[in-house]
């Protein structure tokens, strides 16, 4: 079932809602950790080909992370984040799909969406730059990508939508990320790659 969403004034923090707010922050890390322990290889690796010093997508609350995660070290946020995007995966559905499941069956769905009331617009936005196609091709890769998947999965299932490219350069952008794929995973010439990761961020507007 689809979640519903209030829009109205910011809400008023309620003592009383703590331990649910706790036990949220306790259910998307655990999901989110449960995926970026087992791509941190992948994601330093496709990482070192990604400029530096350049304009990121903020992201904050659930969606934030630490940079060293138990024992694995990770990049800096702008190239975390622009590594997913370059391969056509927002790093936003990272154990988001199935900590919202969790949410769901534990009753807390109502409490997520009062104190994080543009969820719904920060996955719909993510969504227009989901590659399917890379996706699945990972998915032969590692085990991994299909927590990816499902986390995607129920993502749609709990927004009612389903994602995609919606206008000219999300469709160019997804043509873009399976290049950079084809190119990172079969050896393609390195320079023509990094151009490639570039051109991608400037049709979504930033690096990461």
């Amino acid at each position: 079932m689809a979640l519903r969403f209030r829009w109205g004034k910011k809400p008023r923090w309620q003592e009383s809602d703590k331990p649910k707010v706790q036990r949220l922050i306790a259910l998307f890390t655990e999901r989110y950790q449960e995926v970026v322990e087992g791509l941190a290889e992948l994601i330093n690796e496709l990482a070192m080909l990604l400029p530096r010093r350049r304009e990121r997508m903020l992201h904050i609350g659930l969606f934030g992370y630490p940079r060293g995660l138990r024992g694995k070290v990770l990049p800096r946020a702008i190239t975390f984040t622009g590594t997913f995007y370059s391969l056509g995966i927002p790093p936003e559905f990272l154990g988001t799909g199935r900590a919202l499941r969790d949410a769901e069956r534990e009753g807390l769905t109502e409490v997520l969406m009062r104190y994080h009331r543009h969820l719904r617009d920060d996955l719909i936005r993510a969504g227009n730059y989901l590659c399917w196609e890379n996706l699945h091709l990972l998915e032969r890769e590692s085990p991994v990508w299909a927590l990816v998947r499902e986390d995607i999965e129920l993502c749609q299932r709990f927004l009612g939508i389903e994602f995609g490219p919606t206008d000219t350069d999300h469709y160019l952008h997804r043509n873009m990320a399976s290049s950079i794929f084809h190119l990172w995973r079969w050896g393609g010439d390195e320079t023509r790659l990094r151009r490639y990761i570039v051109e991608a961020a400037q049709l979504r507007r930033s690096l990461g």
